[in-house]
Order: structure tokens, then C-alpha cells, then sequence
């Protein structure tokens, strides 16, 4: 067992969280890499496994259905499961060890939380192949489609939660961290449903955000051509461009818990490994967190005005009461100075100060019409844009 886990400490210390489709075909190339499992994450309809083996899928992979490894007793999508529930179901059913190195890829959008799920259960030897199967079949790699093996030879996985509290958040949890100064939210989903512009896939769930939670949509993550990941660089500068440091603690939401791991595998990649996913995300947030720390609308026109309370709700913004007058408080990165300059110019009583470490903490006064927070926000946009 020492051997083991020395050999998976080791692997573990070195397992990059992207690997390229070269990166893997040289690899399963070589005899040596007898360790290397592929998981085919894509999400298939019923009955999944005939539809999996109909479809073209990389040499040797084997089928990780997110739906069936859930704990499906809580009533949400895709709750994580038990670490018992996770071993045996990676262990017995796909025979995977803990001195394997997992590769996991998709058709959709699941590969990122299987990487997350690896991780929250302890095992760091697991990687996203970047691009996913469109970039492999893309640089002529060889695919394979009919009958498989279903039953795997049974193996031992030992699955700790020594990392759930870096990676996972709790409802609770959650909730201290959109009252918390020091921890950024960041939600995956599209700009319209973020706002509550459109309304969720989810049947009966209200539209809208959890207040103060920053917006990054996920597919922003990826080239739109190739389905790769951006550079660093390129990643850094929509982290940046959304009011988020990737350098800062963070927590990640979405609407059912998937899409908000593509956000922790970016920060990753750029160097936060302790970027954290709340499991319930929307799904369960719109209908048990407190409605002071929910906007289930996005920005309204009134005539030609904005709704001011509404607007308010849309930034994050937090009402605060000193000497007697109300304004509105909220924290942004490091505000640019062509915005206030801008708005100075147009009248409106609006400021802005250095806050905790390289971000700015903004004071409107409840005086400004609507208007006013419709030129902020073009302003932060021109200025991210520029």
C-alpha cells in the first residue's frame, strides 16, 4: 500500500489539469502508460449504454454518467455523492484505481465535473482533455463505435474528503460567502439567464442571480472555433474583464452544479487550485436562499430610465446607512479612472475608493436616478472592452 501511494503522490504532484489530444495519443502509444483510464463524460440518451456504444467514441474509454454517480435522495440535479457512493462507483464499476491517471472528456459540457469530482474525493492524477473529442477527431486521431467492454475488473478505490473544504461549498456556506468581503462568486451561466432575461431550463424555477455573485459565462472560456481552452492570458483577461481576480478566493455557481466547474478548471489552470463549486447553485439556491440575497430579476427599462432597485439588485449592490443618509455600496476591481472621470462630467455624485488589495469599493448616493447606474455600467463595459 506504501508503494501505492508514493507512486500516486508522485503521478498526483505532476498531473497537468488540461492535456492536449497529442499529449494523450503518445501516451497510450507507449505500453509503459498501463495507468492511463479514459472516461468518456458525454451525456447520452436512454438507454445510455447502447447509445454510448453507437457513438464514436476514443479507444478504451469507458462511460462516466454524472446522473447515475449523484446522490439522487436530495431532490436537485446533480448533487455530489457520498465518498463511499464514489469509490464504489469508479472502483468496482469502471475499475479505476488510485494510481490511475484519469483522462476525462465529453460531447457536452461534464468533463469539468468529473475533474472537480476526482478532486473533491481526494485523487489529483485526473485531466481534461482539452478540446475533447471534436479536437481529437479534428487532428485524425483514430475513434472506435460498437459493442464494449461493460464490466471492468473491480479495484480498490479509497476516496478521502481531506479537500472538501478548499472545494466544495455547502447552502450555508454559500450564503457566508455572498456576505463576505474577502471571497468572490462567480456565476457560469449565460448573461441573459444570469440577469433573468431568460427563463431557466428548470421548470418552475424563478429566474435570477444570487446578489453580489459576478457573472462569467463558460462557453466565454473557450475558443469558439477549435472548443479548446483559452491561453492563460486570454483567461486571465476575462476573469479580470467579469470584476474577478483569479488570484482571490473564489466560489463558483451555475444553474445545477456543472457548468460552474468549467469556471474552478480556468481558475486552475491559472493557478487557483482552490477554487471552490457550490453543489446546489441555482437549483437550490432560488428556492431556499433568503430573498435578501437574491435578485430574481434582471435590469428593467422603465420608459426610457432603468429601474433603479431592480439595477441595484443586478450589480450587487448593498444599501448602507451612515450619518443619517442612505447610499449604495459595492466592491469591483480596481476602478479605472476614464469611469469616474466620465461620470464626474455628467454630475452624477458617485465615488470611488481603494479597498482590499487591488479592488475598489464604489458609493452611490441614493439621489442619482437610474440613468446614472446605466452609465456605470456602459462605462465599466467601454473600459473593460478597451
Amino acid at each position: 500500500v506504501k508503494s501505492v501511494n508514493n507512486f500516486q503522490a508522485v503521478r498526483q504532484a505532476v498531473t497537468p489539469a488540461l492535456v492536449s489530444s497529442s499529449w494523450l495519443a503518445s501516451r497510450l502509444s507507449n505500453a509503459a502508460n498501463n495507468k492511463i483510464r479514459i472516461l468518456d463524460a458525454g451525456g447520452y440518451p436512454a438507454p445510455v449504454e447502447t447509445s454510448f456504444a453507437a457513438a464514436p467514441r476514443i479507444p478504451g474509454a469507458r462511460h462516466f454518467s454524472v446522473p447515475e454517480c449523484s446522490a439522487r435522495e436530495t431532490g436537485f440535479s446533480n448533487t455530489l455523492p457520498s465518498s463511499a457512493q464514489f469509490a464504489e462507483y469508479v472502483g468496482k464499476r469502471l475499475g479505476i484505481g488510485n494510481d490511475s491517471h484519469v483522462i476525462v472528456y465529453d460531447n457536452c459540457m461534464f468533463a469539468p465535473r468529473v475533474w472537480w469530482m476526482f478532486r473533491m474525493f481526494g485523487h489529483e492524477a485526473v485531466s481534461v482533455l482539452d478540446g475533447g473529442l471534436a479536437a481529437w477527431v479534428a487532428e485524425g486521431r483514430r475513434v472506435t463505435s460498437g459493442p464494449l467492454k461493460t464490466v471492468y475488473q473491480s479495484v480498490e478505490f479509497q476516496a478521502s474528503e481531506d479537500k472538501k473544504s478548499a472545494l466544495y461549498r455547502s447552502f450555508e456556506e454559500f450564503c457566508k460567502a455572498l456576505q463576505s468581503a474577502s471571497v468572490q462568486v462567480a456565476d457560469a451561466r449565460s448573461p441573459a439567464r444570469f440577469r433573468g432575461e431568460e427563463p431557466e431550463p428548470r421548470a418552475g424555477l424563478p429566474a435570477g442571480h444570487p446578489l453580489g455573485a459576478a457573472n462569467l459565462f463558460f462557453r466565454s472560456l473557450y475558443d469558439s472555433e477549435s472548443g479548446r481552452m483559452l491561453t492563460e492570458d486570454q483567461l486571465r483577461k476575462k476573469f479580470l474583464a467579469s470584476g474577478l481576480d483569479p488570484s482571490r478566493p473564489l466560489v463558483t455557481t451555475c444553474g445545477s452544479g456543472i457548468t460552474a466547474c468549467h469556471v474552478a478548471l480556468a481558475a486552475h489552470v491559472l493557478g487557483n487550485s482552490d477554487a471552490a463549486v457550490y453543489d446546489g447553485s441555482w437549483e437550490e439556491f432560488a428556492t431556499r436562499g433568503p430573498s435578501d440575497l437574491k435578485a430574481e430579476s434582471g435590469p428593467t427599462l422603465v420608459g426610457d430610465e432603468w429601474s433603479d432597485p431592480v439595477l441595484m439588485q443586478f450589480l450587487g449592490a448593498k444599501k448602507e446607512k451612515k450619518d443619517g443618509n442612505n447610499f449604495y455600496q459595492w466592491t469591483t476591481l480596481m476602478c479605472p479612472r476614464q469611469v469616474l472621470d466620465r461620470l464626474h462630467l455628467l454630475g452624477y455624485r458617485v465615488s470611488a475608493m481603494t479597498g482590499v488589495g487591488q479592488t475598489c469599493i464604489w458609493t452611490l448616493h441614493t439621489e442619482n436616478d437610474g440613468q446614472a447606474l446605466k452609465s456605470i455600467i456602459e462605462s465599466r463595459v467601454a473600459s473593460s472592452s478597451a
